[in-house]
């Protein structure tokens, strides 16, 4: 049982476990596109605990075509899908019917779907299905009537359900899932390079040497070469990497294992083609 397995675990490393519904708040709630269920399972690496969301067959039998996804990112872009779904609604006070007007803003100004934790979010879902184009999203009517503290008829059923594009991007380190009504969200290890990059740049324009430059970050000295290359990229190829919207195939590696031109207009044409 999935729920012995991480208890397991937790009493080996000695951690306090939140209750299960915590732990794999999915559990139960999503199906694939064989109408089989994503049961939350876990793998150790460098003692590390990676919890993943597999289709049930593949505990019995190998299966290409079922799905093994990351479980701490599948339930992030849910969450946001969600409260995105949910803020849109509030916003629009159309969440709930409520004849006095009054009231009806009291209702949808009385809680903030935006800052409250994942966990909490995907209570309000009551089922998703995924296929390898598109998730579709059902929310609990009564979750979120006891949320707004309203009688569970006033919800509105509008509200209640959305589709949204599902991509898996397959990233040499990690697997990237993008819902198509979230906005990207910049790479964090790309994100990083270049901001350091900015930083050891700055430092060599006050005069400093690559070495001590290096010593200070603690970084080899032939990786703080590589890497420096970042923030000599163009405006708008940084602004991309700023706000994660560049093409799938953009990694340090990309813009440090080969030449790159220093002229800004050539950098576009080579990366942005």
């Amino acid at each position: 049982q999935p729920q012995i397995r991480i208890r397991t675990i937790a009493n080996h490393f000695n951690l306090t476990m939140p209750p299960y519904h915590q732990a794999a708040p999915l559990l139960g709630k999503m199906i694939d596109d064989t109408g089989d269920h994503l049961t939350p399972t876990h793998t150790k690496k460098n003692g590390r605990v990676l919890r993943y969301y597999i289709s049930n067959r593949l505990i019995k039998q190998k299966d290409p075509g079922g799905w093994r996804l990351p479980a701490k990112p599948l339930e992030d872009v849910i969450a946001q899908s969600i409260r995105a779904q949910l803020t849109t609604h509030q916003n629009a006070l159309t969440i709930a019917f409520e004849p006095d007007t009054t009231k009806l803003k009291s209702v949808h100004d009385g809680f903030d779907f935006d800052n409250i934790k994942c966990v909490e979010v995907l209570s309000f879902m009551k089922q998703a299905k995924l296929n390898q184009k598109e998730l579709q999203v059902e929310l609990s009517q009564e979750q979120i009537a006891q949320a707004l503290s309203i009688d569970v008829k006033s919800i509105n059923p509008e509200c209640l359900g959305f589709k949204t594009a599902f991509t898996i991007k397959r990233r040499t380190n990690e697997t990237k899932i993008v819902l198509g009504n979230l906005k990207p969200e910049p790479d964090q290890t790309l994100l990083s390079v270049l901001m350091n990059a900015r930083f050891w740049l700055d430092e060599l324009r006050l005069g400093k040497s690559l070495v001590d430059i290096a010593k200070g970050a603690q970084t080899d000295l032939s990786i703080l070469r590589k890497n420096i290359r970042l923030g000599l990229l163009s405006p708008a190829l940084q602004k991309a990497i700023l706000t994660g919207q560049h093409p799938d195939n953009w990694s340090v590696s990309l813009f440090t294992r080969n030449k790159m031109p220093l002229d800004w207009k050539k950098q576009e044409e080579q990366y942005l083609a």
